[in-house]
């Protein structure tokens, strides 16, 4: 997992009065639980209640408790291992040895590299891209060679092997060194306790004229595929997993934070970036996978992205204008 985890400087307490991403103050709060998989690995305890504001100005919705350096690096060591596979199937039966496979399979990938190409012939037509920067990538399983006549760079710290035609970078310094057309930061916000430290990390790296890429889950906790997969997970655990069911039956199981402590939506996404101050090009979403049901297509995997360039002058002017409107 990229070193972006850990840009955790501005932790936020359960009683927070301000939205992470716009400023505005929260509008409304709900209770649910810390899901017993992340309460064993961080804590090394049972399930408990936790706090989620909802910002009525930009719609970003976050839980209160955020994850200091130390937490996160718990949660995220040995990332995707075997060892964490089996400790986290222990609590969640329906993480099987093959769901752990899938994820990060080159099927995975492959539904997700011809989605996001999709898009960018969209997004970058006449756009000349010569170098991309993949900010927390892995191994740069998604952009190895996805845009041809590239050169393509992976920044992350997780020691995974880049992919052959791929460089891998380690540190911010390695990034510095080099100049970037594109970075992309795809399916990490979500999981930062800081935004705004992620981006200005970024903003250390860029310079003026290049092109920002971010693209992240369009989710809620409350949307209702995922209530009924918490249902569907609830009934799964009494019959597999009863002690832990009746743990979370204490607690609003329906709202679990889990390994996604962030949720976005196009506002959301946009007011994050226009805090930066960078100039945005483009947002929207997509989808990348889809349910069938006969004729019926349902959505069953959506992301908001937002393309944004940066000014020939880096500022902040943009975001203090957005502070003083929320």
């Amino acid at each position: 997992m990229s070193e972006t985890l850990h840009a955790t400087s501005e932790l936020v307490t359960p009683g927070a009065e301000s939205c992470l991403v716009c400023g505005a103050p929260i509008g409304r709060r709900f209770f649910g639980v810390v899901s017993p998989f992340i309460a064993k690995r961080i804590w090394n305890r049972g399930p408990f209640r936790v706090g989620l504001s909802r910002c009525d100005a930009c719609g970003f919705q976050f839980f209160s408790r955020r994850l200091s350096e130390v937490e996160e690096n718990r949660l995220y060591d040995a990332y995707r291992s075997p060892e964490y596979q089996e400790q986290r199937n222990r609590f969640e039966p329906w993480y099987t040895e093959k769901l752990h496979e899938t994820i990060s399979s080159p099927e995975h990938f492959t539904k997700r590299r011809a989605a996001l190409s999709r898009l960018f012939e969209r997004i970058l037509l006449g756009r000349a891209i010569a170098t991309i920067l993949d900010f927390g990538g892995a191994g740069g399983e998604l952009l190895n060679h996805l845009i041809p006549s590239t050169q393509t760079f992976v920044y992350d710290i997780s020691g995974a092997p880049a992919l052959d035609g791929t460089i891998a970078l380690r540190t911010v310094a390695d990034c510095k060194v080099h100049q970037f057309d594109l970075v992309v930061c795809s399916n990490v916000l979500e999981h930062v306790s800081s935004p705004r430290s992620l981006l200005r990390q970024i903003d250390e790296i860029v310079r003026p004229g290049t092109l920002v890429y971010f693209e992240v889950p369009l989710e809620s906790p409350f949307d209702w595929l995922t209530l009924a997969k918490r249902v569907m997970q609830q009934a799964m655990l009494l019959v597999q997993r009863p002690l832990v069911a009746l743990q979370l039956f204490r607690h609003n199981f329906l709202v679990q934070m889990h390994e996604h402590v962030n949720f976005f939506g196009n506002r959301s996404l946009d007011d994050l970036v226009g805090v930066q101050g960078w100039e945005i090009v483009g947002s929207g979403s997509y989808e990348v996978d889809v349910y069938q049901l006969g004729f019926l297509k349902l959505p069953a995997s959506s992301l908001v992205w937002c393309l944004a360039r940066v000014p020939g002058e880096k500022s902040l002017a943009r975001g203090s204008e957005l502070s003083s409107r929320v």
